[in-house]
């Protein structure tokens, strides 16, 4: 059952993780639909995707990236 790279992340991110650095997501097991190993460099350009696509925030903290599953905006009744 093949889950694509950007799904494995969000899956990842939605098991109750806060604020994770783009360096320590970059070293997860990650495979492709060959069962290989993917690339950080794969790993951080499906990270900026899903942040772009709003399925996840992120933060610049000196210089480097970290990434957490979108919070709900808060609304008024």
């Amino acid at each position: 059952n093949y889950m694509s790279i950007s799904d494995q992340l969000a899956r990842f991110m939605r098991n109750g993780h806060g604020w994770v650095a783009s360096d320590d997501l970059q070293r997860m097991d990650c495979r492709d639909k060959k069962g290989n190993l993917v690339t950080p460099s794969n790993i951080s350009t499906r990270l900026r995707e899903l942040a772009a696509d709003g399925v996840l925030e992120v933060q610049i903290r000196r210089g480097h990236a970290h990434y957490r599953l979108k919070q709900a905006d808060a609304t008024l009744f």
